[in-house]
């Protein structure tokens, strides 16, 4: 099953979302997205802590505004997708304005890009609304800051999205609408987020596959890009550097000090076969290639074995043979 995970969706926006999931399905041409499963759930969580979003098991995330921009800035592995703002949605709310309330002064609180093309809008419909747009790079604190200066500024009407909404303080004589996103907007959003999820579970099956073959071997392996930071570590290698691979992962070589070796060796230019390097007390022979791509190197490759091991691996095979009795029937006296 492929999950999607609404993040910080509230109110209308979230329940348009549950109820387009129910019927959705992927366009006709997509034979292979319509194979999958999917399920859709809900997490309202703050999205200034890295830490948190890492434990995050889900397929793609979908999210507006600061919450998608917090969520892109972290380079989570983890597609986003931000349903996309169509002028409508903005229009509708000054409808519901205009019929609810006619001749009260109203404020729409959003970002810049949300509110593009609405003050002309506005004027065609004869409405007067004060316009304030909220940096979406300090989305919380601007609202709370926009929502004080309407207020002093005397208007009787709040429209903007769920989250600002929430800031507003409760007064009878202050209302409130509700930016909601049309069905379109919503419809596309969970294509692209179904497309993107499929996308990143069969890369994680793929990557997990290929971590499992490396684990299996007995040479220990350690790879990286053309930029020296780290794409591979198995499990064998992680052991004979006294690191674990997960904090290997993204690493540059050249500042792992604990392990200069290999990280000197990596960096150099020049491949190697059947080196010889000493380390931890231990003696490993060592082969290097690089990947080339169209002529230009593009990362480098190390495998490495302990040759105690070697040695050791030789001396059982030895017995092994002994035992079963393959020995040499004839000497060269016999010729």
């Amino acid at each position: 099953m492929i999950k999607i995970t609404l993040v910080n969706l509230k109110g209308p926006l979230k329940q348009a979302f549950c109820e387009v999931f129910e019927s959705h399905s992927m366009p006709k041409e997509e034979i292979w997205a319509n194979r999958e499963s999917f399920e859709l759930e809900s997490l309202v969580a703050d999205v200034e802590d890295p830490d948190f979003w890492k434990t995050v098991q889900s397929d793609c995330f979908i999210s507006r505004g600061y919450s998608y921009l917090c969520l892109s800035n972290m380079h989570l592995d983890i597609p986003v997708v931000e349903p996309p703002f169509f002028i409508f949605d903005a229009i509708n709310a000054m409808q519901e304005c205009k019929r609810l309330y006619p001749d009260k002064k109203i404020a729409m609180i959003a970002s810049r890009r949300s509110l593009f093309g609405t003050q002309d809008v506005a004027r065609l419909l004869g409405l007067d609304i004060h316009f304030y747009y909220v940096p979406i790079q300090a989305h919380l604190v601007e609202s709370e800051k926009c929502i004080r200066c309407a207020i002093a500024d005397g208007c009787e009407v709040i429209v903007a999205g769920a989250q600002i909404i929430e800031q507003v303080p409760f007064s009878p004589d202050l209302k409130c609408v509700i930016i909601t996103v049309c069905e379109e907007s919503v419809y596309n959003a969970l294509t692209e987020a179904k497309r993107l999820a499929i996308i990143y579970r069969h890369e994680r099956e793929q990557s997990q596959n290929i971590q499992t073959i490396l684990d299996a071997v007995h040479d220990g392996i350690l790879a990286v890009n053309q930029e020296h930071r780290v794409l591979i570590c198995n499990q064998i290698a992680a052991q004979h550097l006294g690191l674990k691979k997960e904090s290997l992962a993204g690493q540059d070589i050249r500042d792992l000090s604990r392990i200069q070796p290999f990280a000197e060796l990596l960096s150099s230019g020049t491949a190697a076969s059947g080196s010889l390097l000493d380390f931890r007390g231990k003696t490993f022979a060592v082969n290097k290639a690089d990947s080339v791509l169209d002529g230009r190197c593009i990362g480098s490759i190390l495998t490495f074995r302990d040759i105690t091991e070697v040695q050791e691996l030789e001396r059982k095979i030895r017995n092994k043979i002994k035992q079963e009795g393959h020995l040499a029937k004839h000497t060269f006296d016999d010729i």
